[in-house]
């Protein structure tokens, strides 16, 4: 079987590539692709997509609240809801749920990923539409079961991760240890307080800033400019020095 899963955006990315390890650890004999880089803002781009999409058996796009409405994404979903027809075309959602989601996205068929009989539900779905597997649902309930508590502490990193591609670039072999954890929270500090917790709250580090956003009474246009400020400062040598050192002394290619 063939699935391709494309992308949109740092956090849609790291899914992506994180589902696609996930779904070959388990499921040994798929044949996983997914794309290089974001989705081509080319007219041409979307005829070349389509030929390689109807090629698949699966295609998966993996949605984040900053690519939902994304208008390019929009159009290229209403397109190849047009062309396609033997690919089963879904959505993976992680932190949004499905409910929110505008046409032509909500016509879609959507999972959400952080949701253990969800990511079930997928896994199961490609071994019954697969006809060459040599699993079967039993023996996917064992290796669910198994790898389940690895896909779990993966969704923890998660907001860990997204902030390092955010400021390093990409980290796919990155581990989240105790000595970085201390690091991005010395980095954060130095920032003014407001900065620091509409990052916490973005990326989703630490406790929960939701109700400490609302008392701050800002709209989304200041939290988008107080946010864009701090990543600014962030990617800044003065502080990106140690994150990055981290990285270079832990990570290896």
């Amino acid at each position: 079987m063939s699935i391709y899963i494309g992308w949109y955006g740092n956090r849609s990315k790291l899914i992506a590539s994180t589902l696609a390890n996930w779904l070959t650890t388990i499921i040994k004999d798929l044949k996983i692709w997914v794309s290089e880089s974001d989705i081509e803002k080319k007219p041409d781009q979307l005829n070349k997509l389509s030929a390689k999409l109807k090629k698949s058996d699966f295609v998966l796009f993996c949605i984040t609240p900053e690519n939902v409405d994304e208008p390019w994404l929009l159009f290229e979903a209403g397109a190849l809801s047009r062309v396609l027809s033997a690919p089963q075309l879904m959505l993976i959602l992680y932190d949004i749920e499905s409910s929110t989601l505008k046409s032509p996205l909500s016509q879609f068929q959507a999972i959400q990923l952080q949701e253990k009989k969800k990511t079930y539900d997928l896994f199961e779905r490609i071994i019954l539409d697969d006809s060459n597997t040599s699993h079967s649902t039993a023996k996917l309930d064992d290796l669910f079961e198994e790898y389940w508590p690895i896909i779990e502490q993966s969704f923890r990193e998660f907001p860990i991760r997204w902030f390092m591609t955010t400021i390093c670039g990409d980290q796919n072999n990155l581990k989240v240890t105790s000595e970085l954890l201390n690091i991005i929270g010395k980095t954060l500090a130095t920032l003014p307080q407001r900065e620091e917790t509409v990052i916490r709250r973005y990326f989703g580090i630490g406790e929960n800033h939701a109700q400490i956003i609302y008392e701050m009474d800002l709209s989304d246009e200041q939290m988008r400019q107080i946010l864009a400020k701090a990543l600014r400062k962030l990617h800044h040598p003065t502080r990106s020095r140690k994150l990055q050192s981290f990285l270079n002394d832990n990570v290896k290619d």
